[in-house]
């Protein structure tokens, strides 16, 4: 009777060590894909990093030309000043170009825009990516000691 309940005892024992195996196995399973996870929204923000640093560079290209455009647009207007005609022509088309300029000036900050609330949403998961790593870790370790 008594070694019939010591061999019941092992069996319990063996189906709760399988168990915890299995679970143990699940949650490195976890882990494994919240790093792949991490590293996904690694590159994301390196891209996004990147995508904004060209869309800074391209703004401040496009306001250096909208600078320039005004001050060829003034100097034109000072040279052409005494042939009225003439210098309404140029201001008119210069002022259309002035405007496809402020244009494109303005959906790159939009753009901008954007990146920056895509970038601070992919720091924000990345940091909840990461604190859910370290809680499973911690879990993990509590587990296996």
């Amino acid at each position: 009777m008594a070694i019939e309940a010591v061999r019941v005892k092992i069996n319990q024992l063996k189906t709760e060590e399988n168990e915890l195996v299995h679970e143990i196995e699940g949650r490195e399973k976890l882990i494994h894909d919240i790093k792949i996870t991490n590293d996904e929204l690694d590159r994301n923000l390196t891209t996004l990093r990147n995508k904004k640093g060209l869309l800074i560079v391209n703004l401040k290209n496009l306001e250096k030309r909208l600078a320039d455009k005004d001050n060829e647009l003034k100097n034109k207007y000072k040279v052409n000043k005494d042939h009225k005609q003439v210098t309404d022509e140029l201001v008119g088309s210069q002022r259309e170009d002035d405007s496809s300029y402020i244009d494109k000036l303005k959906l790159a900050q939009s753009d901008e825009h954007t990146l920056s609330a895509q970038h601070a949403n992919t720091e924000q998961r990345l940091n909840n990516s990461q604190t859910q790593l370290k809680r499973l870790q911690a879990v993990l370790q509590e587990k296996e000691a």
